[in-house]
């Protein structure tokens, strides 16, 4: 019996049907093993901090000020001392890169702080330090550590570390992550000076008690009249709820709009590595 036009019809709309059905399943293995199963990736978001975005959400909006600068663009503006916002990445990601392209008016200090997990201490990243930039010492950075000196009596570093002396030696906005490169003798005789009367009176005589000082603190990249600070967390540090993390960007000394901070975007580059570095971490 012949096939009549309708069966054939049929037919070939079961094989077109069939071959979106398998090509649809091939793309989402080709999706999940990018996702999982691929040597190296990595996914970049930008936004800017007056967009609605599923990328970033602030807590409270009314903190941020929306305002159109000399550039004739909109940008935002920090009403309040503290701001917090969330990040939701991609599935499988294990760090973010995230860099803020701000304004600093005449703050002190701008601090980045990601909610850490439960149990593990919380720490603010300095995006800016004002009294360290101006600091007219002479500078020597090893790549991870940066060393102050009054006067120039340490070629790099590690020579600094290996003779640390027993005064004059003041900490600033020493993170974690150096700590293990930092004698644990010396850290209970040194001073940790990161906020309080130095910041507030950097000409007074509470200086002349230091001749270094050491720091983990990047001082942010100059883009015309704009900053751009750019920190990196491990994802798998800090605390998640409903696969968001958490920040809270802060200018401590903020007292009126006047001295604010001007913010224009948001960078967050998302990266991940091999399967094997999933199944072991």
């Amino acid at each position: 019996m012949e096939n009549t036009p309708d069966r054939s019809s049929n037919k070939i709309s079961q094989k077109v049907l069939i071959i979106v059905i398998w090509a649809a399943f091939g793309l989402a293995l080709v999706w999940l093993a990018n996702q999982y199963l691929g040597i190296t990736g990595q996914i970049t978001f930008q936004t800017h901090f007056q967009d609605d975005s599923t990328i970033i959400k602030f807590d409270d909006s009314s903190n941020i000020l929306s305002y159109q600068g000399d550039d004739g663009l909109e940008h935002s503006r920090i009403i309040q001392d503290n701001i917090r916002f969330s990040l939701l990445p991609p599935v499988a990601y294990e760090e973010v890169v995230m860099s803020i392209r701000f304004k600093n008016i005449k703050q002190d200090t701008v601090l980045l702080s990601p909610q850490p997990k439960v149990g593990l201490e919380e720490v603010s990243i300095p995006l800016v330090v004002d009294w360290l930039d101006q600091l007219a010492w002479e500078v020597i950075d090893n790549g991870t550590i940066r060393l102050w000196q009054r006067n120039p009596e340490f070629g790099s570093v590690e020579d600094f570390l290996k003779d640390i002396p027993e005064t004059g030696v003041a900490q600033a906005w020493y993170q974690p992550e150096a700590q293990s490169i930092y004698p644990e003798n010396v850290k209970s005789r040194v001073p940790d000076v990161s906020q309080g009367k130095i910041i507030k009176n950097l000409s007074n005589e509470s200086l002349s008690e230091f001749d270094f000082i050491i720091s983990t603190y990047r001082a942010p990249i100059k883009d015309d009249q704009w900053l751009i600070s750019e920190q990196r967390f491990d994802l798998k540090s800090l605390f998640v709820n409903d696969n968001r993390f958490f920040f809270s960007l802060s200018a401590p000394n903020h007292d009126s709009l006047d001295d604010s901070v001007n913010l224009d975007w948001l960078k967050a580059k998302f990266t991940k590595g091999n399967i094997i570095s999933r199944l072991t971490n």
